[in-house]
């Protein structure tokens, strides 16, 4: 999480020059250094907080002071010590401030500095990262937004810092460039999305056999549907009772069957919790339960309780089919097995539409 955001002391020099220094003598060489605490995000300063200390840093000695050190007389009182917060301790100077060069100071032997504009750099920083990952989309709809924010802020900030002007515009390009790739992005996927074709039957049953917490049953009619339902609860049943998770972890999925009914064809989707934690002696056993709970289910039918009546029982786990088994509804155990679920296209056939003809009549 800090990462992302936090929050750092900074060290900024607001003057420079020379004075008489308690530790070292006269004309030693001084900075006026504040210490200022900022809001950062991806480690970059964009907030000012707080003030915590002000002091005087003499470059002779190192030693520090209290702003009262400028006015000390060293004939009319004792040096002054440096009136820091409890704990802080001066860090090395800031490498973001630069002087500036060209300017000459009001003040005689005084050294004008550069300040960092921390929010123009935000939004050169979460400009470029949104641009970057606009192709994703998500990440850029959080980066842009805050960097154009962050840049008309860092360019107002701007003329009175002398600095940041470059980064903040850099910013901003960079959040419509973003901008523009999102909105082509969008505008292509709406496009895809209406030239995609149409779901099939198959499809259409695999998308609804997984994961579910609440639905366990589905088919292509009524009939079907509550076939899926029973063959789910009696799964379901066997499954807490004789299935013993090895990592400890069960899943609180249900099962959930999808069934396919058509004239002499019978088929069933089913989605196995921890399925991918089975090992091989378990997904048999499993299979020989699934195809005899499957096969009497279906047997209650009197149109499908005949030998010619082709039976398939597909195995799911979250992503994956383990195994598709084939066979009539008569049999004891399945005819063939397999991996691939291209097994299952036959089972489910698309939905015939009559062409339209035009009636002629006898002159």
């Amino acid at each position: 999480m800090f990462i992302l955001f936090g929050t750092r002391g900074i060290t900024m020099t607001k003057q420079s020059g020379t004075f008489q220094c308690p530790s070292c003598g006269p004309q030693a060489p001084f900075s006026q250094k504040s210490i200022r605490r900022f809001f950062t995000l991806f480690f970059v300063p964009v907030i000012p907080l707080n003030q915590v200390a002000t002091y005087i840093e003499c470059h002779r000695c190192r030693g520090q002071f209290d702003l009262n050190v400028l006015q000390w007389n060293p004939n009319a009182s004792s040096p002054p010590s440096v009136a820091m917060a409890p704990g802080i301790i001066p860090p090395p100077p800031n490498p973001y401030m630069q002087p500036v060069r060209g300017i000459a100071s009001s003040m005689p032997g005084v050294t004008i500095t550069q300040q960092s504009n921390g929010m123009a750099t935000a939004s050169m920083v979460l400009g470029i990262i949104g641009l970057v990952t606009s192709f994703l989309i998500c990440p850029a709809v959080v980066m842009i937004p805050l960097s154009i924010i962050f840049g008309f802020i860092g360019l107002a900030n701007a003329a009175k810092l002398r600095s940041g002007k470059g980064k903040a515009i850099a910013g901003l390009v960079c959040s419509l460039l973003g901008i523009v790739v999102v909105t082509l992005l969008m505008i292509n996927a709406k496009d895809s999305a209406k030239n995609a074709p149409p779901q099939t039957v198959l499809e259409a049953a695999k998308s609804r056999v997984n994961a579910q917490r609440t639905v366990t049953g589905f088919g292509n009619t009524a009939e079907s549907q509550a076939m899926a339902k029973s063959l789910a609860q009696q799964m379901q049943i066997v499954h807490d009772a004789t299935i013993v998770v090895t990592s400890g972890n069960k899943s609180k999925d249900q099962y959930v069957v999808h069934c396919e009914l058509h004239e002499k064809t019978c088929a069933f989707l089913i989605f196995v919790p921890d399925y991918r934690h089975f090992d091989d002696e378990a997904k048999e056993a499993m299979n020989e339960l699934a195809w005899s709970l499957a096969s009497a289910t279906a047997s209650k039918i009197d149109s499908l309780n005949e030998s010619d009546v082709e039976l398939c029982v597909g195995m799911k786990g979250l992503v994956l089919y383990g195994s598709i088994m084939t066979g009539s509804v008569a049999d004891d155990s399945p005819k063939s097995t397999s991996n691939d679920d291209d097994e299952l296209a036959r089972f489910f056939p698309e939905k015939k539409t009559e062409a339209a003809t035009d009636s002629v009549e006898p002159e």
